[in-house]
């Protein structure tokens, strides 16, 4: 087979066609700006790639099979008092979702609720008695369906609001507590995405309104988006992992939704709000080039939600955040069987790299690089 290269000033790229893989070796500067590569036509090529081989100076590989990456969700479901209704729309959503995740997509889902004083992030029981459940769990559509809508709400909702979880809806600090509890090892993998779905009609704390002006509802650090991202970023406890987050809320300057949110007529009766701190967050994770979601709280099917968000967890299979800058600003990027097709991009600013699209379900692509 002839070996093709290509080089150009100051956007350095080489490819390679060996053994029937495709190979991208991607040189930037550190705090370039993200780069994209077009994989040029190659020669005829055998379906066996060469993997990449392992050398002395300590480089690494890191491979994934798109349409089959591992994913592991956290489901924070708001369980106030005015949320039943909501439950009960994400609950009969849950097929869609679970079918646009693919046959061959190895996830994990597990739950918590925004009430963080009686939950403290932990994970709640499906009704299998389990504290997640998988793509092996039978009849996986049907218990999570059930354990979104809680009887805990229902119950607030029948008392006229007055036998109640907590009303200081912490979503963003029960994410944090139920990523790194005690539990929190015996299902999240280093080896897989984390997802986070949030569904809340009120803002983290409830409102800028009520944060900003109230003393004992003043955002804490772990309140903060940035302190969830930052799990994941450089020198975090899951640096190296995707971190996608999700939210379907009271979109930011829908004030037709809040109204339809908000319950009853008196100051006691539950109000919905701007879900200001989650947007912020989805907009974080989406800007890191993980990828995220907004969705409105509002819709009368979910089906449509989910399916985008099932979406946006297949397309982690298309990015791997490295868990170290690559020296020299090297990857080496192969895939199996070869593509022509197929471009890659290196981002140095999130440390991502990412292929295109249009990459085929089933085709392992691999990040090969040695830490700066």
């Amino acid at each position: 087979m002839v070996r093709q290269q290509f080089r150009v000033l100051f956007k350095s790229f080489i490819w390679l066609a060996a053994s029937g893989a495709l190979a991208l070796t991607v040189i930037l500067a550190t705090g370039c700006a993200k780069q994209n590569f077009q994989a040029q036509p190659q020669d005829a090529a055998s379906s066996t790639p060469t993997p990449p081989t392992p050398t002395p100076n300590g480089s690494r590989t890191i491979s994934k099979i798109v349409g089959a990456g591992k994913v592991d969700i956290l489901l924070v479901n708001d369980n106030s008092g005015s949320m039943a209704i909501n439950q009960s729309r994400l609950s009969t959503a849950w097929g869609s979702f679970i079918s646009r995740l693919g046959a061959g997509r190895d996830w994990r889902l597990a739950m918590t609720t925004t009430d963080v004083y009686a939950t403290a992030g932990r994970l709640i029981p499906f009704n299998n008695g389990q504290p997640y459940i998988s793509s092996s769990t039978l009849n996986a559509q049907s218990l999570l369906s059930a354990a979104v809508v809680r009887q805990e709400t229902i119950n607030c909702e029948n008392s006229n609001f007055t036998n109640c979880p907590s009303d200081d809806e912490r979503g963003i600090y029960a994410a944090y507590l139920a990523l790194t509890g005690s539990e929190a090892s015996t299902w999240l993998r280093s080896d897989a995405a984390t997802i986070v779905i949030f569904l809340a009609n009120e803002d983290e704390r409830s409102d800028q309104s009520v944060y900003n002006s109230v003393p004992q509802y003043a955002l804490q650090t772990y309140d903060q988006p940035s302190t969830l991202v930052g799990l994941f970023g450089g020198g975090g406890q899951y640096y190296g992992k995707i971190f996608q987050a999700h939210s379907i809320i009271v979109v930011p300057g829908d004030e037709t939704c809040r109204l339809a949110q908000s319950k009853g007529t008196t100051v006691f009766d539950p109000k919905a709000f701007f879900g200001r701190k989650y947007n912020d967050l989805s907009n974080s994770t989406i800007g890191a080039g993980w990828g995220g979601s907004v969705s409105s709280i509002c819709a009368n099917d979910y089906s449509p939600i989910t399916t985008q968000i099932a979406t946006g967890v297949a397309g982690s299979d298309l990015q791997q955040q490295l868990p170290c800058t690559p020296k020299n600003g090297l990857v080496q990027v192969t895939l199996s069987p070869a593509d022509g097709s197929v471009s890659a991009s290196y981002d140095p600013s999130a440390n991502v790299v990412s292929v295109s699209s249009n990459i085929k379900a089933g085709t392992t692509w691999s990040a090969t690089f040695t830490c700066q």
